[in-house]
């Protein structure tokens, strides 16, 4: 996996720029792993995706994420660091990728969503209709190995789509990154579902911008074309910057 620095990290906000938000988690990826497709990415389980992201995010940026959300109930600021490594550990044992379901004479076999399956549904106008092609996307079985039509009428049975829904978040369930925070000001405590890769875009638009204004400023006081700064470690830049200024 590479590090997203340098040009690899101005490239990963062009193209990231004009993308969808789950868009960018694939650029990302795909900018990291050279010799993986988008496409191939894209049918990974969402749980392998958001372990990636944490590794490369540990490696580009460093190993603890420390950031600030707002409180649910007063709206103060509260802050947080999470170690990467004991995390990815920790969706490493929790992940489940497959699961067999029994409803009365019917069995089928749930796999985890990718990336690509969300994809799927992202024209579809209605709730039900997107939730619907979800889950039989995922459903890999039945009882007669059936049909897509097939499987899309046991998902008309209430029960059958009871059962489907629970076990897709139960599938999915592993793939949540929560934070435990208690507010400071009014003293409750709230679990915070983190949005990774909004947090890791964040972060990837912040640094591009610091990087860009650091080649602005070797370019203007040397005369250096981009590409010659951009090819720099950080501590040499960083030497040039401390000299230039």
């Amino acid at each position: 996996m590479r590090q997203l620095s340098g040009e690899l990290l101005l490239t990963a906000l062009d193209l990231g720029a004009q993308d969808t938000y789950l868009g960018r988690i694939l650029t990302m990826l795909a900018l990291a792993h050279p010799e993986t497709s988008r496409e191939q990415i894209a049918a990974w389980s969402l749980q392998d995706i958001i372990i990636e992201l944490l590794t490369l995010r540990a490696i580009s940026f460093g190993p603890e994420l420390a950031g600030y959300v707002a409180c649910p109930a007063c709206g103060a600021r509260l802050e947080f660091t999470l170690p990467i490594p004991p995390v990815v550990e920790s969706l490493h044992k929790s992940k489940s990728t497959i699961q067999r379901c029994a409803i009365g004479e019917t069995n089928f076999t749930m796999r985890a969503v990718t990336a690509a399956d969300l994809f799927s549904v992202n024209t579809i106008p209605d709730l039900p209709s997107a939730r619907k092609r979800l889950l039989a996307s995922c459903i890999r079985e039945t009882n007669d190995e059936g049909t897509d039509k097939e499987i899309y009428a046991e998902l008309e049975r209430p029960d059958f789509m009871r059962l489907a829904l629970r076990t897709f978040e139960q599938l999915q369930s592993s793939s949540e990154i929560s934070i435990d925070l208690q507010c400071a000001e009014c003293s409750r405590a709230h679990a915070i579902d983190l949005d990774l890769g909004r947090f890791v875009w964040t972060e990837v638009r912040h640094a591009a911008s610091r990087l860009m204004r650091e080649v602005h400023e070797l370019a203007s006081a040397y005369g250096w074309q981009e590409a010659s700064i951009l090819a720099m470690s950080s501590n040499r830049r960083n030497a040039y910057l401390e000299m230039a200024r």
